[in-house]
């Protein structure tokens, strides 16, 4: 607040930024101290809001002009102005005064405070790290040293370092706490300097009409304002932007036989709100069809065998079976069918999880499973109980079973007691979360107990970060993280500015050593907000933007989990077609000069494109011929030798191989060598050798 707060006052500076006139103008102008006048006090700032919407005949000025204003200083909406002035006068043009050059973060929350309503500029690279009122205010988050992530995520409340398993205890709450407020110090706000609502065109978009968390922003400059608490920068001129996270056009290519899937469908209700003012979805037919071909066009580029979707209507079949038949209809055949819902029905919320199936790669075996738990069951209060359905490979004997999730949201409505927030960054309801968590693993127990499998998968939204206390639960209780193996840093959610996986895929032990990858399809989180089915306060060219496509077709991006390595039995004894006889052990079905069993050796994909590069390379190191190669861990009754040769005719082992390093959790990195001395010429190969 200025100490000259309800005081008289006659000021002169520069126009620095013109926003004159009605709305959507802020109805004023900036003025700002001219370098020479600059007073010696760092703390306070030089500029300040001239308001004269109000006054009868305004006069008119323009950036650069040197003016005198005389009026009454008053704060609105934390920012210093003079509202009404009785005296505003010009008397010519002179140079803008030099920004004042800003580096994030910054010390404390009031730091900017010196620096409103002034120019700025801040000349590291910033990243853009919250798009929720791009469309509806025309302003997004920038944030330094990268995009921000729900602390969380890597921090676990309860012990440091994270063990991942431990979740009781509060010892590492500051440490979360302190993560906390070190993002509030690290972001700001980028506004088009307008209060326009919906602005049209949206400001900031790049060429493909969207921006993406990720992109980045440097030697930013503009005017600084405050408004309520928050800092904001509007710019002068035209923001370049770099496009450092384009949109991925599709997920990453299958690396295993199967592919898994999971799916959050942002509330897809066949009944609409105009009709039901419970519903939670589209408000009309026009808002439906929107939502629907977005969704539609997610699902099918998953070209997953088993897809677990969240957040359907709960009525009955009738959502699930519509969503089945738009997909099929725009792959244009019978691809996919529901698993049909357990005797137990399909919980009793108003959204429910489903199962959707390839019934040409994998065949249901009995019934799906419902948790009929109490505690999923408290009535008014239902929650989601897990669906789970045991699958059969075609055409082999593996069989695996598939478990899809919907937690207790982190919304803080109708909590009390132990659900309250406690203030360690899990936000509410976490105690119940735990609960969930610990009955999940009950209810897998006893479907491997009915099922005699015990190759399980959970997929889903459990509402709970990496290293909150229901994954730590589960962890401990032997199941296995896939995310944060094949995917490190990854994320599926982004909630005030901060990202973090709300959607994970964990493996049972036995699972987990025929997981090949898991990762997210990039094709929500990163997207603004505005961009989904609903029509409300978007003109005719909002809509044209982003009518199609799967971007923003939800608010969590998909989880996708690779299962099963080609094997050797896989293809000796079960020989499933890919492409005639090049489903042999000799074949190539993708056409890379990798036979099938070497592609096993190395543990890639037999029918994936592309060759991948670097799986054998020679060097010369000194005296020595080095031979390098990346070999599946465990290659089983397939002998793997690397040779050398004088002659390309009389073979030799070289040294006993090395490991050079660990790939992921099927493959390595091995070496061999052997000394040049007394040799005229020098050959190697990786000799493959079948039983």
């Amino acid at each position: 607040v200025s100490p000259f707060n309800g005081a008289e006052v006659r000021i002169e500076g520069v126009v620095i930024a013109d926003y004159q006139g009605a709305l959507p103008a802020l109805g004023g102008f900036y003025v700002q101290e001219q370098d020479s006048d600059v007073d010696a006090n760092p703390a306070t700032s030089e500029g300040v809001f001239i308001f004269d919407r109000d006054l009868p005949s305004p006069v008119d000025v323009n950036v650069g002009q040197v003016v005198t204003v005389v009026g009454t200083v008053s704060e609105f909406r934390g920012w210093t102005e003079i509202a009404d002035p009785v005296l505003v006068s010009t008397s010519g043009f002179t140079s803008l005064p030099t920004p004042a050059a800003l580096s994030l973060p910054v010390a404390n929350p009031l730091f900017l405070e010196r620096y409103e309503s002034m120019r700025v500029s801040i000349p590291q690279t910033l990243t853009v790290t919250e798009l929720e009122f791009l469309g509806k205010f025309g302003e997004l988050e920038l944030s330094s040293g990268g995009a921000l992530e729900s602390p969380t995520e890597s921090i676990d409340p309860n012990d440091d370092p994270a063990s991942g398993t431990t979740s009781t205890g509060n010892s590492n709450v500051a440490a979360v706490n302190a993560a906390q407020s070190a993002n509030r110090l690290r972001k700001i706000i980028l506004e088009d300097g307008w209060e326009d609502y919906y602005p049209d065109p949206t400001p900031f978009l790049n060429a493909q009409q969207t921006r993406r968390c990720g992109d980045t922003v440097t030697n930013l400059s503009g005017l600084l304002r405050q408004v309520d608490e928050d800092y904001r920068i509007a710019p002068e001129g035209v923001v370049a932007f770099t496009d450092a996270n384009p949109r991925p056009p599709a997920p990453e290519a299958p690396l295993g036989r199967l592919r898994f899937a999971s799916m959050n469908v942002l509330n897809y209700f066949t009944t609409f709100q105009e009709n039901d003012s419970n519903a939670r979805g589209a408000g009309d037919a026009t808002e439906f069809a929107r939502q629907e071909q977005k969704i539609v066009e997610a699902l099918a580029a998953l070209d997953a065998d088993v897809i677990g979707l969240i957040e359907l209507e709960n009525n009955g079949t009738t959502a699930l079976a519509d969503l089945v038949a738009a997909l099929n209809t725009h792959l244009g055949s019978t691809v996919y069918t529901a698993v049909a819902d357990p005797v137990a029905g399909s919980g009793g919320d108003a959204i429910r999880n489903a199962l959707i199936y390839r019934s040409a790669r994998v065949t249901p075996i009995g019934d799906a499973q419902l948790d009929t738990d109490a505690i999923w069951y408290d009535d008014p209060n239902y929650l989601r109980p897990p669906l789970a359905q045991l699958f059969e490979e075609a055409g082999t004997s593996e069989r695996f079973i598939i478990c899809v999730n919907h937690f207790k949201s982190k919304s803080a409505t109708g909590a009390s007691g132990a659900d309250l927030d406690q203030g360690d960054g899990q936000a509410a309801y976490n105690d119940l979360r735990r609960q969930l968590a610990t009955r999940l693993d009950v209810f897998l127990g006893d479907v491997e107990t009915a099922t005699s499998e015990s190759d399980i998968l959970i997929i889903g939204d459990l509402n709970a970060y990496g290293e909150e206390d229901p994954i730590d639960i589960l962890r401990a209780a032997g199941w296995v993280d896939q995310l944060a193996i094949s995917e490190p840093g990854g994320y599926s959610y982004r909630r005030s500015g901060e990202r973090g996986r709300l959607d994970h895929a964990l493996t049972s032990p036995s699972l987990t050593t025929k997981t090949v990858d898991a990762s997210h399809w990039a094709i929500n989180a990163d997207e603004p907000e505005f961009y989904d089915y609903n029509t409300e306060n978007k003109s005719p060219a909002h809509l044209l933007i982003n009518e199609t496509g799967p971007y923003r077709s939800s608010d969590h991006d998909p989880v996708l989990v690779d299962i099963y390595h080609p094997t050797y039995d896989y293809w000796q004894d079960n020989l499933i077609s890919w492409n005639g006889a090049n489903d042999t052990l000799e074949g190539d079905p993708n056409s890379n000069g990798l036979t099938n069993v070497e592609e096993y050796v190395h543990g890639t994909s037999p029918v994936s494109a592309g060759k991948e590069s670097g799986l054998i390379t020679f060097e010369r190191n000194g005296t020595d011929l080095e031979l390098t190669w990346i070999q599946r861990k465990n290659t089983g009754v397939i002998k793997v030798t690397p040779q050398w040769s004088e002659n390309l005719m009389d073979w030799f082992p070289m040294n006993t191989p090395t490991v050079e390093s660990t790939l992921d959790a099927i493959r390595e990195q091995r070496k061999a060598a052997v000394s040049h001395n007394g040799k005229t010429e020098l050959f190697g190969r990786l000799l493959i050798q079948m039983p």
